[in-house]
Parts: structure tokens; C-alpha cells; sequence
């Protein structure tokens, strides 16, 4: 048996062969093997608790009252910040973790309109990490303004960067060439992000009881996470299959005790669309990976293509960029593609969850001035002309 010492160390005697007797020693929290000597032990269990030691987070810094790092903490108790959204209240604490970090000793009395200015011109070139972080600054800044801890908010109209506009859509060889190197529960991702064009928060959390069929079309209901919206989206005839795969197997599943799903894997019953490995509803973070993971098999795959066309490297490296997609742009595609096969703003609006003003803007962004669409507009006109003679 082993016979525990007050320094943290366990021993355990074995026995050999011969009928000698040696001294195994474990560090007694974790049982992991120290030695076979006792000062060998205790400058092992010396270490461990240096790597330990070395190991902990700093703590958090503790900054003197009104300061922007103290009056950022004072906002995060508010009433006003626990009534955001889950997803909101984690980004803003990414932010405002970055931000405290650059600014958290500065007292908040000090803050001019043109430190906030020389923000804006630091960040100018990722707009949009700009412009939350003005966001926030208007935000902290208005609260010290309410509590009279400043005279004025001067943070309050800081000025928007305009970032880039994307006009990328997918086409139907990038969405190929990802599905071919996607598995299953990624390739039924990408098509509810697609056709039901809706947020990737919004498709993760889709389960099986949010499906309905009428007339024999399957619909998908949700009340979207950012925007409060109802919608009832019908199934596209493309994502039909893989909807009612997953739909099969859940039932199946769902029949099964846990760990007798067939594949030898535990499982867990759930009617997540698209669970993560381990059955249970994806961390963004983890989801992104997986996705990314797949877009380079992707990539990869098209650059062998390229070389076998006979492009230098040079070519492929400037065709890989001209031709790289983002996840995000999966919801333009699909308001994009229902405006190219003539669906009306107030259609689309109905499917996407946006407002019809919303929508417009949107397409006035990220729909492309395609010659497929100059075309079908003269073709209009020319029937009309036609008609009319």
C-alpha cells in the first residue's frame, strides 16, 4: 500500500524477482512518477510546481479609479450590459480585453475628441476592428457621461471607416470544389448557410424540430439570435437531400442508446443539423477551424490544377487570391443568386430576416453587375418592344 508523505510525494515498494524490495515514488495529486530515490523525487516535485507556478495566468491588473480600464469593469456590471445578447456581450469583452490593455491607465478626464480621431487613424487599415472599437469608446464614454464622471461624451459622433466592399459571390465550381473536400457535416453547413441565407450562429444552432413539411416541402423556422427576427424559410430542392439525411440519421440515432451507434463511437442524442464530433452544438471557434481545415484541401486541390494547366507559381498564387471565398460571403451568394433568378427585395427580405430597406442595401453592395443581368434586362426590354409592335 502506498504510504503517503506530508511533502506531496507517495511511495510504492515493489518486490523484484530476486526478492529485493525498491522505492517507486508519484507525486500524490496526479499519481504521474518521480523517481526511485527520494531527493530525486522532491527536485522533481520542486519542478513541477516552478512549471506550475510559471503557468498561471498574470493576475488581472487592478486599475485606479476613473481610469478607462476601471470605468470599462464598471460598465460590464451595468444593467445595460447584461442585457445584450450572449453573442454580443462576448465580443465586446474581446474588445474591450484589447482595449484595456492599450488604454486602460489613461483617466478618462483626459480624453479628447482628437485622441479618439488618432484611434480611428491607427486602426484605418482594418475598418472594421475600427469601427467596433469606436462603437465601444461611444458606448463606455456615454455611460461616464450619465454618471457625470466627464463632462461630455466625446466619443459621441467619432466617424465611420467605410471598409472595403466585397463583391465576391460564390460560383458553382467554388462551391464543388469545397464539397468534394468537405465531410458530411460541413457539406450540410455550407448548404443552410447557402440556401437559407442565414447567419452562421443562426445555422449551427438549427435542430431537428425547427424542420416542418407541407406539401411535401420541407421549411425551416427560427427566430434569429441577432435580430430578434421570425422566419420561415422553404427548403431549397439543392439542400433537400443532405436535410433529410441528417434528418434520417438523428432519427436513428435517436433510437440508440448512448455509445451503440454503430461506428463504435460514443454518441450524444441530440437533434443538432449539424453537431460537432462529439454531438453537442459547435463553438464558432472550432467550426472555423474544421471549415478552414477544408478550404485549404480545397485550395490545394485547385492549385494542382493550375500547375497541370501549366501556370508558374506566380499565376497560381495570383489566381488562388482572385479566386479565394469566405464563409460570410455564403449568405451574399444566396441573396445574390435569388436576385439574379428575379426574386423581388421583399422576397428575399422574407428568406434572409432582413428588413426590406436592409435588403436593398445590401444588394446595391454585393450584387454584381453581371452581364448575365445587363443581358436579361435588354432581353425585357426587347420583349416588350416586341410585344408591342
Amino acid at each position: 500500500m502506498a504510504r503517503p508523505l506530508s511533502s506531496g510525494i507517495n511511495v510504492v515498494w515493489k518486490t523484484r524477482r530476486d526478492g529485493t524490495r525498491h522505492a517507486i515514488y508519484y507525486e500524490r495529486a496526479t499519481r504521474r512518477r518521480l523517481g526511485t530515490s527520494l531527493a530525486e523525487a522532491q527536485t522533481e516535485l520542486e519542478k513541477i510546481a516552478a512549471e506550475a507556478e510559471a503557468a498561471k495566468p498574470p493576475p488581472a491588473p487592478v486599475f485606479p479609479d476613473m481610469t478607462f480600464g476601471w470605468l470599462v469593469g464598471r460598465y460590464q456590471e451595468t444593467s445595460e450590459f447584461a442585457s445584450r445578447k450572449p453573442a454580443t456581450k462576448t465580443l465586446y469583452r474581446g474588445y474591450f480585453k484589447w482595449m484595456v490593455e492599450t488604454w486602460g491607465m489613461i483617466p478618462i478626464k483626459s480624453i479628447r475628441a482628437a485622441d479618439i480621431e488618432s484611434i480611428k487613424l491607427m486602426l484605418a487599415e482594418t475598418p472594421s476592428k475600427a469601427n467596433q472599437t469606436l462603437s465601444l469608446f461611444r458606448l463606455v464614454l456615454g455611460y461616464a457621461e450619465r454618471m457625470e464622471w466627464v463632462r461630455r461624451n466625446v466619443a459621441t459622433r467619432p466617424g465611420r471607416l467605410t471598409p472595403p466592399k466585397r463583391h465576391q459571390v460564390w460560383e458553382d465550381a467554388d462551391i464543388s470544389r469545397f464539397l468534394e473536400a468537405a465531410e458530411p457535416r460541413l457539406r450540410l453547413g455550407m448548404g443552410l448557410m447557402l440556401h437559407t441565407a442565414q447567419r452562421l450562429a443562426d445555422v449551427l444552432a438549427m435542430r431537428a424540430g425547427q424542420v416542418t413539411e407541407r406539401a411535401g416541402r420541407l421549411w425551416i423556422g427560427l427566430k434569429q439570435q441577432k435580430t430578434d427576427a421570425l422566419v420561415n424559410v422553404p427548403v431549397h430542392s439543392r439542400l433537400e437531400p443532405l436535410l433529410r439525411a441528417r434528418l434520417a440519421e438523428i432519427k436513428t440515432l435517436a433510437t440508440l442508446p448512448p455509445g451503440k451507434a454503430g461506428n463504435g463511437k460514443p454518441h450524444v442524442i441530440n437533434d443538432l443539423l449539424i453537431p460537432s464530433p462529439e454531438g453537442r452544438l459547435w463553438q464558432k471557434r472550432n467550426f472555423s477551424r474544421v471549415w478552414d481545415e477544408a478550404m485549404s484541401r480545397a485550395t490545394d486541390q485547385l492549385a494542382g490544377q493550375l500547375a497541370e494547366a501549366g501556370m508558374t507559381d506566380a499565376q497560381i498564387k495570383t489566381e488562388l487570391e482572385n479566386r479565394h471565398r469566405e464563409r460570410r460571403d455564403l449568405r451574399r451568394t444566396g441573396i445574390v443568386r435569388m436576385a439574379e433568378a428575379g426574386a423581388t427585395t421583399p422576397q428575399i427580405a422574407a428568406v434572409s430576416g432582413h428588413s426590406i430597406d436592409s435588403c436593398q442595401k445590401i444588394l446595391d453592395v454585393y450584387l454584381p453587375r453581371r452581364s448575365e443581368i445587363a443581358l436579361g434586362a435588354i432581353l425585357a426590354w426587347e420583349k416588350l418592344a416586341a410585344e408591342a409592335a
